[in-house]
């Protein structure tokens, strides 16, 4: 009897003290649930502001350079992101930057250590820009077929870019050289409209062309934004719905 009353004695003083921990590990529990609900709200808030502001960003004035290999072959200054093709030769949406000034961007951006620019900053790669798209530039006198635009963002001057053109025409570089050269101020000023153009036409065809570019890597961005860290953890409909 005495031992049956010490065998019980013992299960209620185990029985208090699991009960005690279990206690204590269900309210570390709910504690630390309701630290990581907290935390992913803060995180999703804070992502969602840093969002707008990319959003913003995109929208607003920006430098683009086109990336050919490891260098930079095209670039400008667009102070809008609501642009057509009409607007290329307008300098108070668009200008173009020479040589001396992409090979100074090479510098800051394409190197371990990159500039951190207070403005927007795109480096997109000529290949994402073009996707093996052609153009026929019909609108001026000489008649030039579809050509491969990759080429000429690629071209050092307007010989270059005449002779690329002369392989898809009837008349000889000279002819279409006087042309560019009416039309263009060097190959800088050719490649910067073309690349102008060619965002305007993918920008119609996707509206998240440049988000959608930065989450593939075929488009680099300075400054850094927290929501570019987070994107591989997001699903692709929240963060499209975000950059809305």
């Amino acid at each position: 009897m005495i031992l049956f009353i010490i065998f019980g004695l013992i299960f209620v003083l185990i029985f208090l003290i699991a009960f005690k921990i279990l206690k204590k590990l269900l309210k570390a529990l709910v504690t630390a649930i309701l630290l990581i609900i907290i935390l992913l709200s803060l995180i999703t808030v804070i992502v969602y502001i840093d969002a707008k502001k990319l959003t913003k960003a995109i929208q607003g004035p920006k430098e683009i350079f086109v990336l050919s290999g490891s260098s930079l072959s095209a670039g400008g200054y667009i102070k809008t992101n609501d642009f057509t093709k009409d607007d290329i030769k307008n300098l108070n949406i668009f200008q173009y930057y020479n040589k001396t000034y992409l090979d100074e961007s090479e510098d800051l951006y394409l190197v371990p250590k990159p500039n951190k620019p207070e403005n927007l900053v795109l480096l997109i790669y000529a290949n994402y820009l073009v996707k093996d798209q052609t153009m026929s530039f019909e609108e001026y006198d000489v008649e030039i077929g579809e050509i491969k635009l990759a080429e000429l963002l690629q071209t050092n001057n307007l010989e270059e870019s005449a002779e690329i053109f002369a392989s898809k025409s009837e008349y000889d570089s000279e002819t279409i050289l006087k042309e560019l050269s009416e039309e263009y101020e060097n190959s800088e000023e050719l490649k910067a409209s073309l690349m102008l153009s060619l965002l305007s036409t993918q920008q119609k065809e996707d509206g998240n062309y440049i988000f959608n570019g930065i989450k593939k890597d075929e488009i680099i961005i300075f400054p850094d934004f927290i929501t570019l860290k987070v994107l591989d953890f997001l699903p692709e409909s929240i963060t499209n719905k975000i950059m809305q």
